[in-house]
């Protein structure tokens, strides 16, 4: 009672209505915090709730594309970070932005970005070696080797032992038909770090090259054993198996992936057309209808349905 007469007497002052910038703070705080525990659909939530209270809130913007970037939703966190670049443009989030158009293969705007991040990038940043390392890579695929080799060498000089910007001067060399380099610079990655995925597979590559199949396919087999999930590597698996008419450890392998794995089509056809080369018809017909429940409309999948119901007579 005498807690009320207070009150009402103007005596007890209640807490201030936190400011809109104040409530986004503590939003963020509690974002940030399921962010480290990795829940990021959940931070996502809350980093929505900032936004709905402030549309320009930079740091919700940023945080929003990076969880969405770890969820492998590329298409949102593309939009949040080109929303970002409108509003607050740093070398970090030009950075990123580069990294998203370029795992969807739009070279020519991760070179762009990447070069405007450049620009605003001070000698010293610890981002200079992946950017010029980055840059060689879009240059490489957009065709301009000589810009790419200008910019791996940059990045060479700021670390001299990376196994990563080994594997790219490898790629660059292999694409020059230079596969002396090329494997050089590949055996200089897995001297590096003997599990580097992609390092081995550059060297079974230029083994192939060699025509020393035993060789091609020993290193290849290092490169799964670094990585059992390393997509590109079981793909030349089994592609070099259906042109060697060895087909029994890419099948093994390959099963192996999909099994935990269940809905990657392009590795199920593959699997299927091992299984189908090898003569095992009734497992054929089990990976094609899996592919087929997955995308009735898949053209290799309905092709290799065609070749089963031929095998079957």
């Amino acid at each position: 009672m005498e807690a009320m007469h207070d009150f009402s007497q103007g005596r007890v002052k209640l807490p201030p209505i936190p400011t809109v910038n104040q409530r986004s703070e503590d939003l963020l705080r509690n974002a940030l915090l399921l962010v480290d525990a990795g829940e990021y659909r959940l931070a996502r939530g809350i980093l929505g709730e900032i936004l709905r209270l402030n549309p320009n809130h930079v740091q919700a913007i940023r945080w929003m594309g990076w969880c969405f970037k770890q969820d492998k939703d590329l298409d949102n966190a593309l939009k949040c970070y080109e929303q970002l670049n409108l509003r607050s443009v740093t070398d970090q989030d030009l950075f990123e932005l580069g990294e998203l158009y370029y795992d969807r293969q739009q070279f020519q705007k991760a070179k762009d970005v990447w070069l405007d991040a450049l620009g605003q990038t001070h000698s010293e940043s610890p981002r200079l070696f992946d950017l010029h390392r980055c840059l060689g890579n879009a240059y490489l695929h957009l065709g301009d080797t000589e810009s790419a080799e200008e910019n791996y060498n940059k990045a060479l000089v700021i670390r001299s032992q990376s196994d990563a910007l080994m594997v790219n001067f490898g790629t660059l060399y292999f694409q020059l038909n230079e596969f002396n380099k090329a494997l050089h610079y590949y055996k200089r990655a897995v001297e590096l770090n003997p599990f580097n995925e992609r390092a081995w597979m550059g060297v079974a590559i230029v083994a192939r090259q060699a025509h020393d199949l035993e060789w091609s396919r020993s290193a290849l087999l290092r490169s799964l054993d670094s990585n059992a999930s390393h997509t590109p590597a079981l793909k030349l698996l089994g592609q070099w198996a259906l042109e060697d008419c060895v087909w029994d450890l890419a099948i093994e392998r390959i099963q192996g992936y999909c099994s935990e794995n269940t809905t990657h089509v392009e590795l199920l056809n593959l699997l299927t057309e091992l299984l189908l080369a090898r003569g095992s018809i009734f497992e054929a017909e089990l990976e094609n209808s899996r592919v087929l429940i997955l995308d009735s409309s898949n053209a290799d999948a309905q092709r290799l349905k065609r070749e089963i119901i031929k095998k079957r007579g």
